[in-house]
């Protein structure tokens, strides 16, 4: 695994993830201000009676964008980590951009590496939904 820094990379995924950004997050405030009261249920905790691994998430959401980050990191600590990292690549990639910084990229130069990372993220899904199914939510 190296971490290399590319003047002008192509594509410019920083370019890619911003405008990306910047047309879901007006589309997810309009679709929680506007649905709110009619959320589509969720099919395994209905009829099985288990909780997703994003169990919560809609509430997680609310809470943060309204400033209430204890409960919403309670609630669903994943929603609320991704939604904190959204937030903080948007900006970097708006600096990034810019200014035109080098840019950093993880460059994995093994399977082992590339099946490390994928079993890293299943963990913190896994986790993630063992958490969310023990507090009850």
């Amino acid at each position: 695994m190296r971490l290399v820094f590319k003047v002008k990379p192509e594509p410019d995924l920083e370019l890619i993830g911003l405008a990306v950004v910047a047309l879901v997050i007006p589309a997810l405030a309009i679709w929680l201000v506007g649905f709110e009261g009619s959320l589509p249920r969720n099919g395994l905790h209905e009829h099985l009676g288990i909780p997703c691994a994003f169990c919560g998430g809609t509430r997680s959401l609310t809470y943060f964008f309204s400033g209430d980050f204890s409960s919403a990191f309670a609630i669903n600590p994943l929603v609320a980590t991704g939604t904190l990292l959204t937030l903080a690549g948007s900006i970097y990639a708006a600096a990034v951009v810019a200014f035109s910084f080098p840019r950093p990229r993880l460059i994995l130069e093994s399977l082992f590496e590339l099946r490390l990372v994928v079993a890293l993220c299943l963990f913190l899904l896994l986790s993630n939904w063992v958490y969310v199914w023990l507090m009850g939510i």
